[in-house]
């Protein structure tokens, strides 16, 4: 991160550790659970199923979806730290830190030294934000960890800042994931991430597509591989669709209401099918800052009778629902912001499914769809294409059971969680050789 010195080396010591042995690892996530994120929970219970000792660091905690069922299952609550609210006001803020950096002193007295040295050189690493984050991780109760797992290039980022500071310890492993190399650099410029991939120990972006500009940004090659978010293959049961139904088709998305979901274009779209005669329900799975945009397209174009917003549902409506529809559209793009995918979790459930598959040239999508192949792919933003495929695949609906056996092949040999889990806790143990 620009502007932060490197003014403490990692003084963790790690003996050698062999493949079977139990790894201490921390996860650390901006929020917890998320709907939005299910493949982090099937990473952590798939760690935890392997044997290792999970803990999981979260600044903001959904109680409500903490009554999810894995996470009962696996007793996360108890595994979960989260930090305490410093307040909104300024004064407040600073009421924090006093009463709270005396304590933190008090419980990591190196910590202290440290922080004068960064003050002495004239960082900015001090400022009340930062401060408010030291203190937060400083209550887990554990500073000696094999891992840190950073979800997330930011938390990357800060997990790097509080071993400099002696708060934590161990090797540090950040996973991208598709906002964070690409609407953060736009915010924060690219020299955002140098700090972190000059001290960083291993760097996991999702899919190709995401590695070639982690490693422009400046990731070393040597430390940087792909590593797919998992998918629990046996939630998702293969159904054969009726490809022969007559009446009005049944089409669905899954995906919170944002830019880069490319709703509008989906919308638009329909609009013209609509126009040529042609008979469908579109329902969408999730909610976010545009459902009053959205709701103002689809009254717009007339598709008040058409198109329904079912809002946040959990992941076992999901399974439901994608046994349930007869397309499935995920209409992907670059937003303004500059905000992109890594390959959407909702493409692989609903291939898994059998419900076949229309999106976009995408971030990594095509390395999990062929168009024609395994589901059909359009350009960014094209409305006029996704009409002209819909209009040749959907409407009439033709046989496309190869194509959707096709798609579930793809994601068993891909994207298996238990795979992907056993060559992560691979990736974790030839740091700690």
């Amino acid at each position: 991160m620009p502007g932060v010195m490197s003014v403490q080396q990692d003084k963790s010591k790690h003996r050698m550790r062999s493949p079977r042995e139990k790894l201490k690892i921390l996860i650390v996530v901006g929020k917890f659970p998320a709907i939005s994120s299910p493949f982090i929970l099937n990473q952590i219970t798939g760690l935890i199923d392997l044997g290792h000792d999970v803990s999981i660091f979260a600044y903001r905690v959904d109680y409500q979806q903490c009554e999810h069922s894995e996470i009962e299952k696996y007793k996360l609550r108890n595994k979960l730290y989260v930090p305490e609210k410093a307040g909104a006001t300024k004064f407040s803020k600073i009421k924090y830190v006093v009463q709270n950096g005396v304590s933190l002193i008090i419980k990591r007295p190196k910590v202290l030294l440290t922080a004068i040295k960064v003050l002495l050189a004239g960082s900015y690493a001090l400022s009340l934000r930062f401060f408010y984050q030291l203190n937060s991780v400083a209550n887990i109760p554990e500073t000696d960890f094999d891992i840190i797992h950073a979800q997330f290039g930011p938390q990357g980022n800060l997990m790097m800042m509080l071993k400099e500071f002696g708060v934590l310890n161990g090797k540090l492993v950040t996973q991208f994931r598709g906002f964070d190399v690409s609407l953060m650099i736009r915010h924060e410029g690219i020299n955002y991430y140098d700090s972190l991939f000059a001290s960083g120990d291993l760097f996991l972006p999702v899919c190709d597509y995401l590695k070639e500009r982690v490693i422009r940004l400046g990731a070393p090659e040597d430390k940087t591989f792909v590593q797919y978010s998992g998918i629990n293959i046996d939630k998702f049961e293969y159904k054969k669709r009726d490809f022969h139904k007559s009446g009005a088709l049944r089409i669905g998305s899954v995906g919170r209401l944002t830019a880069k979901k490319g709703y509008e274009y989906v919308i638009k779209a329909l609009s013209i099918l609509k126009s040529e005669g042609v008979d469908f329900n579109y329902e969408i799975v999730g909610d976010g800052e545009l459902e009053a945009d959205i709701t103002g397209l689809i009254s717009q174009y007339g598709l008040n009778h058409n198109v329904v917003l079912l809002g946040s549902r959990n992941h076992d409506y999901i399974v439901d629902f994608l046994h349930s529809i007869d397309i499935f559209i995920s209409h992907n793009v670059t937003a303004e912001s500059g905000d992109q995918e890594g390959i959407p979790n909702n493409l692989k459930e609903a291939m898994l499914s059998g419900v076949p598959v229309f999106t976009t040239y995408h971030g990594g999508i095509p390395e999990l769809v062929s168009d024609g192949t395994s589901g059909f792919l359009t350009e960014e933003k094209n409305i006029q294409q996704l009409v002209d495929k819909l209009g040749k695949f959907a409407f009439p609906l033709k046989d496309l059971e190869e194509i959707t056996r096709n798609a579930r092949d793809v994601v068993v040999r891909m994207f298996d969680n238990d795979k992907l889990n056993r060559e992560l806790v691979n990736h974790y143990y030839s740091l700690l050789q």
